[in-house]
């Protein structure tokens, strides 16, 4: 089904249950000052019109 994404939560952090980091309306986000050699833990949950939540998976990564 189609959703009407109003905004974008950003989840981020190096736990395995991250934090929100930052709202954002558009679906590009630029994170930076990153620290070298960590795991960081993150996620997307977009949020409709209606105020309908849509989870995404938790990722991860490691930065060099």
């Amino acid at each position: 089904p189609f959703i009407d994404v109003v905004s974008y939560n950003l989840y981020l952090g190096t736990s395995p249950t991250p934090q929100l980091y930052a709202t954002t309306k558009s679906s590009t986000y630029f994170v930076d000052r990153l620290s070298p050699n960590t795991i960081y833990y993150w996620q997307i949950v977009a949020v409709d019109a209606a105020g309908n939540r849509y989870h995404g998976p938790i990722w991860y990564f490691l930065t060099k």
